[in-house]
């Protein structure tokens, strides 16, 4: 596995990636904030390397954060570390358009598990490809932000960078 350092006017974020079954695949990205890769743990587990794929989804992110409009691919994803009902989850939140949010209700209605609203929220908080599935866009019922793993401060920022302006901002 392989870790590459992407700075952001967020903050650092992090891509975990390796090569899988012939093809450069990210495992996690890991949000500035909260979310970090202890410096030992790193040190033992991971190297630091680039590649021209990595570098473009680098970019890529940077961007997204700038507020340019991105369009991620899914291809480099390792979704065989997911699983099929979370997968089902992610794949639908990554079709709300930027600038859209969408409850967790409707998300389970969109993948056909009506009711499921509490599972798909479990799926989202252990989403490991945040940003490039917009985990972000995701919000309550109520019209209230709800979690995320950046914190509810960076998805305020991320909803307000995409003009999502109707929702009630409770922080």
């Amino acid at each position: 596995m392989f870790h590459h350092s992407v700075s952001t006017p967020f903050g650092t974020l992090s891509l975990i990636w390796s090569q899988h079954e012939g093809s450069i695949k990210i495992s996690r990205i890991l949000l500035p904030g909260k979310q970090r890769i202890d410096g030992k743990q790193a040190e033992r587990n991971l190297k630091t390397n680039v590649c021209p794929e990595i570098n473009a989804i680098a970019r890529q992110l940077h961007n997204f954060l700038s507020g340019k409009a991105v369009h991620f691919s899914l291809d480099m994803l390792r979704w065989d570390l997911c699983s099929p009902f979370q997968e089902k989850v992610l794949r639908g939140q990554a079709t709300v358009p930027r600038g859209s949010t969408l409850s967790y209700k409707g998300l389970a209605q969109r993948i056909g598990h009506p009711g499921a609203a509490r599972a798909v929220g479990t799926a989202l908080a252990n989403n490991p490809f945040p940003l490039i599935i917009p985990c972000h866009r995701t919000i309550r019922a109520d019209n209230t932000p709800g979690q995320f793993g950046g914190g509810r401060k960076m998805k305020k920022r991320l909803l307000a960078l995409e003009g999502v302006t109707n929702i009630i901002l409770c922080l």
